[in-house]
């Protein structure tokens, strides 16, 4: 059974998507990435391979994406969390058992500090970013920083986002934050990947007992096929294995 839910997060209204499998006891919520929405390639895959096999499925859109409120040039990590946060509750309300997420690109940062905040049992990442300021100094430098700070934006994807955003970031101790996290994490990343850096998975595994998947030869998106088909298939494989829900 598939329903559109709104949920009252106290960043706005978060869209949802809850496909039900009668007598799931197990969740995945599934993330998307920056300028995507809840109903992106691989949440729609995913998802439907979960439900075959058992497991329900939130799909959610964040701040400012697809039907969830907000002006996606204000976004902030500390937005979206609030967004995942909410359809986490939402889940335990409903009475199951188990909770998965799956992040991707901008949400595999906002699954991390999730998963500091609320217990998961399991997590996903794919090309995650792992420290976002770390992510802007790498790419803008200390000049470029300081140029989107004296203009207050700066339009990477060709849309504007604000300098709010930086600030925000700048507040995450993102290696205590992934130190602090004892649940399986399962990081898939192209090696070819010119958006998020594979530095970021690395840093992710090395301050967790995390593993990772280095997917030969692919970008961001995996627009390859072959390369799509096997980061789906590690994703899957992944929850089936630690929400042991037989």
């Amino acid at each position: 059974m598939q329903e559109k839910l709104f949920l009252d997060s106290k960043s706005g209204k978060v869209c949802c998507l809850h496909h039900h499998v009668e007598k799931s006891i197990a969740v995945v919520i599934l993330g998307h990435g920056y300028l995507s929405d809840k109903q992106s390639r691989t949440n729609t895959e995913l998802s439907k391979r979960l439900n075959s096999a058992g497991i329900s499925t939130l799909s959610y859109d964040m701040y400012g994406h697809g039907e969830s409120q907000g002006n996606a040039e204000y976004l902030t990590i500390s937005k979206a969390v609030e967004n995942l946060i909410t359809v986490y509750d939402y889940a335990k309300l409903q009475g199951y058992k188990k909770v998965g997420v799956s992040g991707s690109s901008f949400t595999g940062i906002v699954s991390l500090i999730g998963a500091s905040k609320r217990a998961f049992d399991v997590i996903v990442l794919k090309c995650p970013v792992f420290d976002s300021k770390m992510l802007w100094d790498d790419r803008l430098g200390i000049v470029g920083v300081k140029k989107w700070k004296e203009s207050g934006f700066i339009e990477p994807f060709g849309k504007k986002w604000r300098f709010g955003a930086y600030e925000d970031a700048s507040q995450y101790d993102m290696y205590a934050i992934v130190r602090g996290i004892n649940v399986p994490i399962l990081v898939i990343h192209g090696d070819k990947d010119e958006t998020v850096p594979i530095k970021h998975a690395h840093e992710i595994i090395s301050n967790s007992n995390a593993q990772l998947v280095v997917v030969a030869g692919a970008d961001h998106f995996f627009r390859n096929p072959v390369h799509f088909e096997y980061m789906i298939k590690n994703s899957f494989d992944w929850f089936l294995l630690h929400l042991n829900i037989s």
